[in-house]
């Protein structure tokens, strides 16, 4: 006997495909209100203040992880002094910056400096795509300039 049309067994281990949505290449903070901000410096703040909640760790694990990665004693307190939009004389080092990506393992936070000079910053796994589509784009406008110095000559 055959079950109802709208009762019938699902089979749990094939995608919906409808449901699929592509991997974003690119991760930024670029559409995230909750770090927009007046300055440079608050926008930074801002930033790490959103990936260390978006990481669902406590700021105490964070600054643990950090110390660990960077093998220095790093506190809470010093974590919560560099996401203080306030405290303008206490900015991040780059390598505590590079121990709070490694803790958050948040790589929006790579994108906040190319970002400023019109850049990105690209999984490596999307590099030899990215290598790809460039030397298309290269090999068309070639094809193209070929293809008008024939057309003058007047070679097939």
């Amino acid at each position: 006997m055959k079950a109802p049309r709208n009762q019938r067994h699902r089979d749990r281990l094939t995608m919906d495909l409808l449901a699929w949505e592509p991997v974003a290449p690119v991760k930024t903070f670029a559409d995230e209100p909750r770090t927009q901000a007046a300055s440079l410096h608050g926008k930074f703040c801002r930033a790490m203040a959103v990936a260390i909640e978006d990481c669902a760790k406590d700021r105490e694990a964070v600054a643990a992880e950090m110390g660990a990665y960077l093998g220095e004693d790093f506190t809470k307190a010093s974590l919560d002094a560099y996401l203080a939009e306030s405290k303008t004389s206490h900015v991040i080092q780059i390598t505590r910056f590079a121990a709070l990506i490694h803790a958050t393992d948040d790589m929006r936070l790579l994108s906040l400096l190319p970002e400023l000079f019109g850049h990105v910053v690209i999984a490596e796994e999307h590099a030899d795509l990215l290598e790809i589509a460039l030397l298309t784009e290269k090999r068309d406008k070639l094809n193209a300039a070929l293809e008008l110095k024939t057309k003058k000559v007047g070679r097939p």
